[in-house]
């Protein structure tokens, strides 16, 4: 990157929780790391506490976003009852974009930036862009995914406020060239004019640590949400352990779907089959949410799921561990309990890092192919590392699919493999030249493109 940079990271969450949070994290960790002033401008929670504090401790500086900013792509149990960005008018998407300008500017005069970095699309990096101009700092948007898909896919309002920031931004980024190609479908944009730079992840939280076997555990790192499906894991793993009688779940985070799980695992340990019936039914308060739920539905309580889950009474909690927020070490060493880690998504996702961090650990793979999943896989398949070590699940048939990925995998796990696809994923995301690549990008760009909002 050269020269000693000043970039201004706003980041429109806290630094704990999503995908995009974890990236906030890394880039600054690293970019601190390669000798530059950083600054992460954000939203704080109790849960945010350590990470702001590792932030301080590495020579970094965090300040706050203004709290009527605040606005999420989906429910987050750290934010309840903070607005969805594709429920707010035009208006209120733009006076909360101006709320964070005027909160950039007055950070930024005092800390002059040469670069603001912004996550996402949306009404905060409006802002930022916004107020990067008025600094006579260069400009860069990255595009984590749920932007397109959680709100600007069904909002003509945050479309627009993406479309305009996309516009006056130096430089847009999407993480792969799935989610480039679609973030051009979705504003209308040319792709060409997206740069593809892939995220990095922490290879030194992340280590293969290969022990010789690991206990049959699967894991699912994410938020608790219908969209990842955990309900698919769940389903999965009460029909696998009729075959495999010590396999466990650890589901790791968090989201308001979590409770409602737990419930469903509870009723079928204690065999009320009706109970359990009732509280998946329950869960399916929209027809796109009875959707992402049918195929558990009919997995679990057709002819032949219901005579299994009549063995399980007594033993589903012990196999199946809601973990909670866990932070990164702590996801880091479940990971390395694991042979497998999963992502049954129902919805595209950007570029999960979940799945590289796994990988980096040894975990072997199995995940719908929908989004910049697909890449990971395609990538994987390329390669002369068993076929085992990277399943790609049938989007149609998710539980089915993912239950046949686990008969085989579980078995099959070995260090070597793992080690092998660690080393690779360890090489192609390694953050100092990732940061490098993306701080680089914007002063190459054509000045021209930066103009008055």
């Amino acid at each position: 990157m050269g020269d000693e940079l000043k970039v201004l990271i706003v980041h429109g969450y806290g630094l704990e929780g999503s995908g995009s949070s974890i990236y906030t994290r890394n880039l600054a960790s690293s970019l601190l790391d390669a000798g530059h002033d950083v600054m992460v401008l954000g939203h704080s929670s109790d849960t945010d506490e350590r990470a702001v504090q590792a932030l301080i401790d590495k020579g970094g500086s965090f300040e706050r976003l203004p709290v009527q900013s605040l606005a999420v792509t989906y429910p987050r149990a750290e934010f309840y009852g903070a607005p969805l960005v594709r429920e707010l008018s035009a208006e209120a998407l733009q006076q909360s974009a101006d709320a964070v300008a005027d909160r950039v500017f007055q950070v930024g005069s005092c800390f002059a930036p040469d670069l603001v970095i912004a996550n996402h699309f949306l009404h905060v990096a409006h802002g930022a862009v916004s107020a990067a101009h008025d600094l006579r700092a260069a400009s860069v948007v990255v595009s984590h995914g749920t932007d397109m898909e959680y709100a600007c896919a069904v909002s003509e309002a945050a479309c627009a406020l993406a479309r305009e920031t996309f516009e006056y931004a130096t430089t847009a980024v999407a993480l792969n060239t799935i989610a480039r190609d679609r973030i051009a479908e979705v504003l209308g944009v040319t792709a060409s004019r997206i740069a593809v730079v892939p995220p990095g992840i922490d290879t030194q939280t992340f280590l293969p640590d290969m022990a010789p076997t690991r206990p049959e555990r699967v894991v699912q790192v994410g938020r608790v949400i219908l969209d990842k499906g955990p309900q698919v894991a769940i389903a999965a793993v009460c029909l696998a352990l009729e075959e495999l009688p010590d396999l466990e779940l650890v589901l790791v985070g968090d989201g308001p779907d979590r409770q409602g799980l737990e419930n469903l695992v509870r009723h079928i340990d204690a065999g009320e089959i009706n109970k359990a019936r009732r509280t998946l039914v329950n869960l399916g308060t929209s027809t796109e949410r009875a959707r992402l739920l049918a195929p558990v539905a009919h997995a679990l309580f057709g002819a032949r799921g219901r005579a299994r889950l009549d063995g399980l009474k007594g033993r589903l909690q012990k196999a199946i561990r809601f973990a909670g927020y866990c932070d990164a070490s702590e996801v880091a060493a479940t990971f390395r309990s694991a042979r497998l880690a999963v992502l049954p998504s129902l919805m595209p996702e950007c570029y999960p890092l979940t799945l590289l961090e796994a990988m980096s650990s040894g975990c072997f793979i199995q995940a719908s192919p929908l989004g910049g999943t697909k890449e990971i896989l395609s990538r994987i398949a390329a390669t002369d590392i068993d076929s085992v070590a990277s399943r790609v699940m049938h989007p149609d048939k998710p539980v089915i699919s993912l239950l046949n990925g686990i008969r085989s995998a579980i078995p099959q796990w070995n260090a070597d493999t793992g080690l092998r696809l660690a080393s690779m994923v360890r090489e192609q995301h390694d953050w100092r030249r990732i940061s490098t690549q993306l701080g680089q990008i914007p002063f190459n760009s054509v000045p021209a493109r930066v103009s008055g909002l």
